[in-house]
């Protein structure tokens, strides 16, 4: 299977989107095709993917859907790409009973490795308790290595090297603390039709990240291909949604308002599903 891992935190807030989306992009720079996706039903990181992968990315949800649909959305919209990020919401093991509908259960359910994003502010050695605590909390979890957001200095980036070395495990880069990369309050009316520049985040990236070495880690990280995944790949996006959705008598044509403002947040999946698919703005139409 090709390149492939889960991006989380330990909680929301920790820069998961920023590094996201600024990997996507310079992934995306470097002539990959990168494939996103989005833990849950987020319709608001989705955009900010899509504008740095030039894709649509795709939603996988274990609460509004089985893992059999989960494995297929991934296989199927994920066959022609050369790399496929998952971005993980909230906390790595937050979800709606415990950690069912988590990211750790997409990356289980998946067989993807985990690049963690730590905040690292304010700390230093006590980041060895954080770290140990996620790592060995599930057996069943391949960790590829960890990523530190908002460093301030050069003697903290060596402290929290030396915790990674401490607990074996890879530390793939940082990224200094800088306010002009953090994401603007989000909100149900976000203006996405704003330009969104990455490229001082991807020039931030490139230099403070080991974008080869994360990509070797994540390739010998990999779990075995999940029994099945590649199978489900052949199927017609008609059928996938079959798997564990109801889809009987689908309708064959649907009209659709959207807009850049207004009626943006739509799942591509649902719109690949109908035969022949019209939008119209209804504010101007």
């Amino acid at each position: 299977m090709k390149t492939a891992f889960l991006i989380a935190s330990p909680m929301s807030g920790s820069g998961k989107t920023t590094i996201a989306r600024g990997l996507m992009a310079l992934l995306a720079s470097k002539g990959y095709k990168v494939q996103p996706f989005k833990c849950g039903p987020d319709y608001i990181d989705t955009k900010f993917h899509q504008a740095a992968c030039g894709r649509p990315s795709i939603n996988l949800d274990t609460f509004i859907a089985t893992p059999e649909h989960v494995r297929w959305l991934f296989a199927h919209y994920g066959a022609y790409a050369d790399i496929c990020i998952v971005e993980g919401m909230m906390g790595l093991f937050d979800g709606y009973d415990r950690d069912r509908g988590s990211s750790a259960e997409i990356a289980q359910v998946l067989g993807l490795p985990i690049v963690l994003v730590v905040d690292a502010k304010s700390t230093a050695y006590s980041m060895a308790a954080l770290l140990s605590g996620f790592i060995t909390f599930r057996k069943d979890l391949h960790f590829a290595g960890v990523i530190f957001n908002k460093v301030v200095s050069e003697k903290q980036r060596r402290m929290l090297c030396e915790v990674c070395d401490d607990l074996h495990v890879e530390c793939l880069g940082f990224l200094p603390r800088a306010t002009d990369l953090q994401q603007d309050t989000r909100y149900l009316g976000l203006n996405f039709s704003a330009p969104h520049d990455t490229k001082p985040l991807v020039q931030l990236l490139n230099k403070h990240i080991s974008i080869e070495r994360l990509l070797e880690k994540v390739e010998s990280s990999r779990v075995q291909e999940v029994q099945g995944v590649q199978e489900l790949s052949h199927l017609s996006l008609r059928e996938g949604l079959g798997v564990g959705l109801s889809s009987a008598n689908p309708p064959q044509r649907v009209l659709i308002a959207r807009n850049a403002e207004s009626f943006s947040f739509l799942y591509q999946e649902v719109i690949d599903s109908f035969a022949s698919v019209s939008f119209f703005d209804p504010e101007h139409e």
